[in-house]
Parts: structure tokens; C-alpha cells; sequence
């Protein structure tokens, strides 16, 4: 069978040590000490966030383009947490204390960050190109851009 592997960010040491504990694992304390776990490897972000080493680098609302035929997909509100180890989470909800994580775009695979209308006082969305997706993305305004770029860019390999 095909081994996943799901990375899992918890607001708290404490509460990330007890989701390991239900699914399973062996907790390392809110300390951040180490587990025995059979897999261990698979397990590297766990730790990573367990030992508070996952920094947020930058955050705040922007707008995403859904998946499908252009046509038919429209921009939709979420909020983006940009986290140092070049993973832009977002998040689906109105307010900040009813969001939750729909997905996130691996910065690391990025081959392309840039504007689709450079010249455009107006239009400030762009596209994060990853093997297999396209992601577009409108920060509102050219300051913001300039926030997302400056923070996004350096994260790009290459």
C-alpha cells in the first residue's frame, strides 16, 4: 500500500501533542522533545511545528481564482499564511474566528511569481505557477503586491 503522509500545524505545542497521541503516535511533550514514532520521517513537519520552529513570515486576505474552466471560476476571499518553510497556506471563512484550511501552494515547486498586467494601476493579480496549477491570486492593492512579492519571491528556487 502507498504510505501518505499529511502535515498537520496546530496552534499550540499542547494541542498538536494531542492530536499525535489520537492518531496514534507518541507524544514528545508540549516541550517539543522527540518521539518514537514508526514513521518518523513521514513526521518531519510534525516535529518542525511540535518543537515551534514553523514561523509565519507573512499573512493577510487576498482572493483566489478557483480551479476549472475560466469561464465558470470566479475569485473567491481567503486568507494566506506565507510559513517559512515556503508553504502558502489558505484559509476559507469571512472573519478570522471562523476560517479554516483548505489548502496551500508549495513555494519551494514555484517555477514562475509574477504580475499578469505589470502596467495596470487597477489590476494587481498574479500568478504563482507550480507543476500541474497555475494559481492566481489579487492582494487589492499595489502596496499589498509589493508586501507578497517581497516576502514570496526569495522563497522561489532558482
Amino acid at each position: 500500500t502507498a504510505e501518505r503522509t499529511y502535515n498537520l500545524s496546530a496552534p499550540k505545542a499542547e494541542d498538536l501533542d494531542e492530536w499525535i497521541e489520537m492518531l496514534g503516535g507518541e507524544s514528545g511533550g508540549s516541550d517539543g522533545g522527540t518521539r518514537s514514532t514508526a514513521r518518523r520521517e513521514s513526521d518531519a513537519t510534525l516535529s518542525s511545528a511540535a518543537a515551534g520552529q514553523l514561523v509565519e513570515v507573512h499573512s493577510g486576505w487576498m482572493k483566489k481564482k478557483g480551479q476549472g474552466p475560466s469561464l465558470f471560476s470566479k475569485m473567491q476571499r481567503r486568507y494566506f499564511v506565507l510559513y517559512d518553510n515556503r508553504e502558502l497556506h489558505y484559509f476559507e471563512g469571512t472573519m478570522m474566528d471562523n476560517i479554516t484550511r483548505k489548502g496551500r501552494i508549495r513555494m519551494a515547486q514555484a517555477t514562475e511569481l509574477m504580475r499578469l498586467k505589470p502596467d495596470d494601476g487597477k489590476d494587481f493579480t498574479f500568478i504563482i505557477k507550480v507543476p500541474g496549477r497555475d494559481w492566481i491570486l489579487d492582494p487589492g492593492s499595489q502596496a499589498a503586491w509589493e508586501d507578497w512579492e517581497s516576502k514570496l519571491r526569495p522563497m522561489l528556487d532558482g
